[in-house]
């Protein structure tokens, strides 16, 4: 019989995030349909779509009447406006209606695409995630928030809306690349820095070969299920889980998109801990801790940043003790500051 975890996210429309290791047919059928006599449309990526597009398809239709792809381009180059409005363009073309459901089956870029599709055809349809990336598992597929990227800068138009189901098959990940494995568990080690020191301790241990990624993605997923809890949007409480996402989100946009998310993040939370143990364990999962752009060029490419507020920022930093952190706002001279000591300290430790 197929093991199953489940963490409860408690927000305004409730739901389960589910982490097994199995077959998606198997997890997808074990789930009922959503209203009588709908569609299930699936929305993928050319990447995805040959590996589990069959899979979660014929899972679905044990359930729904029938079944429907749309499949995107792959790459955060894609995550735009364009993408959505050929996604809806799309749900229209095939005839979906407000009583079908649309399943993102794909990494972040999937997720957040589809899910502000989701919220914005016909007022809104039933959206459910199915993450085939640590990184989507462990943060984009989980919390409701969607977005997609504008030249001036990362998510900056997007909206909240809640899946009414996640459904994490981590044998999935066994398709991925050592670099998108590393890219997934820097959130991992996010969510580790600021409020596990336990799971902190864990991902010392082990390697990414030995690592349970079951268990590790249902720690991740009640650390994030838990800010959601207290603060589903994003007012205060849950700005903690953007550790690392400032600098990271401007490393992104310098680079025109070419840095992994998950390095970037990696990048920014060296230059804001300064802590050695932090360093070493990002470099054990053969992350990134220095970049060659200037701490000029990262605060100014932050000023379009959503956290943004006249000359000044909020900024998540790490306490001294693993497991905790705090926001603070700070002027964008003082940001700058940090991220040049921050740039210092990476340089020393490389040398």
């Amino acid at each position: 019989m197929l093991q199953m975890k489940s963490v409860r996210v408690e927000c305004s429309s409730p739901y389960e995030v589910v982490i097994c290791d199995g077959l998606l047919t198997e997890v997808v059928g074990a789930f009922p349909a959503g209203k009588e006599g709908s569609t299930a449309y699936v929305l993928t990526d050319e990447n995805v779509a040959p590996l589990y597009l069959d899979s979660l398809e014929t899972g679905l239709r044990r359930s729904f009447r029938d079944v429907k792809a749309v499949v995107i381009a792959s790459g955060e180059e894609h995550k735009t406006l364009d993408t959505v409005g050929h996604i809806l363009g799309e749900l229209a073309r095939l005839g979906a209606t407000r009583s079908d459901t649309l399943f993102c089956l794909g990494g972040g870029v999937v997720t957040d695409t589809g899910g502000l599709a989701a919220a914005l055809y016909m007022r809104g349809i039933d959206v459910v995630n199915v993450p085939t990336t640590i990184l989507a598992a462990a943060d984009a597929a989980v919390g409701g928030k969607n977005g997609v990227d504008l030249p001036t800068g990362k998510n900056l138009v997007g909206t909240f809306k809640q899946p009414k189901r996640v459904i994490c098959d981590v044998s999935a990940f066994t398709t991925l690349d050592n670099m998108n494995i590393s890219n997934g568990i820097a959130e991992i080690i996010k969510c580790g820095i600021i409020a596990d020191q336990e799971l902190f301790e864990l991902l010392e241990r082990n390697t990414s070969d030995t690592l349970d990624f079951a268990d590790i993605i249902t720690r991740s997923v009640k650390i994030k299920a838990d800010f959601i809890r207290k603060d589903e949007f994003d007012n205060g409480e849950r700005a903690k889980l953007n550790f690392g996402h400032t600098v990271g989100h401007a490393i992104e946009k310098l680079s025109g998109y070419k840095t992994p998310h998950g390095f970037a993040v990696a990048i920014g939370m060296a230059l804001l801990c300064q802590n050695s143990r932090v360093t070493r364990l990002l470099q054990r999962y053969e992350l990134p801790v220095a970049t060659e752009f200037t701490s000029e060029q990262i605060v100014n490419a932050a000023m379009n940043d959503k956290k943004k507020d006249g000359d000044s920022i909020n900024v998540i930093f790490p306490s001294e003790n693993i497991g905790e952190c705090r926001v603070k706002r700070v002027t964008f001279a003082k940001f700058q500051r940090e991220v040049e000591s921050g740039l210092v300290y990476v340089r020393d430790c490389k040398t």
